[in-house]
């Protein structure tokens, strides 16, 4: 009787866990994530000979929602809304100057997972995206000649992998490892000009916390 018991019990756990990750089920959750970075540098007229020093600040907020579907068993598609902002100040002997960025956009993407004992795992997969941005340069004393106000708009495509944990059975957390990414950017300064350009950017661990928290609803 107690050998039954026991199997019965494996048996329930098992899939219990199981249904994080099974077809039908759904994910809500929240992005985010933070960088701060304070640095000095200087630099060296190659005429005048004279040094200059400068001190650079950088400060980078990212959120927004976002929701998944599992369309087989450890396999979901979904997508997320994403708002950022950035403020940067450069200053130095000659004055400072100042920069302000924000963007919105959204991602579909398609993931895969990979679980060890439905606890802790790896989930990868491709995405698409879409950003429009805002940005003003501004020199002090403010309304200067050289301030300018730009607007862009980037299309990207790439390959994102995160590390996955599950707390309770229906609460999760998941750590961006590596993102390897192409983009294509559209900018406009006004009377400055326009730009365009293509990039390819691979970002690991150590260039920014991202942390998305989620939960899970069965499909039962």
């Amino acid at each position: 009787m107690k050998k039954i018991f026991t199997m019965a019990m494996l048996l329930i756990a098992a899939q219990f866990a199981k249904a994080q990750t099974e077809k039908g089920n759904q994910t809500l959750g929240v992005n985010l994530q933070f960088q701060h970075s304070n640095s000095t540098g200087t630099n060296i007229d190659p005429v005048s000979k004279s040094i200059t020093v400068q001190d650079q600040k950088s400060t980078s907020f990212y959120t927004g929602p976002i929701y998944s579907y599992f369309i087989s068993n450890n396999l979901d598609l979904g997508g997320s809304l994403l708002y950022s902002s950035n403020r940067s100040t450069y200053g130095d002997a000659a004055g400072e100057q100042k920069q302000t960025n924000s963007s919105f956009g959204g991602t579909i993407f398609l993931r895969k997972y990979f679980m060890y004992q439905n606890k802790i795992g790896l989930r990868a997969g491709p995405y698409a995206a879409y950003s429009h941005s805002n940005s003003k340069f501004n020199n002090v004393p403010v309304n200067s000649v050289y301030d300018t106000k730009t607007t862009g708009d980037n299309y990207g495509a790439g390959i994102n992998a995160e590390l996955l944990y599950y707390p309770t059975s229906h609460l999760g957390v998941s750590l961006t490892l590596a993102n390897v990414s192409y983009n294509h950017y559209k900018s406009d300064s006004g009377n400055r000009g326009r730009n365009s350009g293509d990039s390819v950017n691979a970002t690991f661990l150590n260039s920014g916390l991202g942390v998305s928290v989620f939960y899970t609803f069965t499909g039962k």
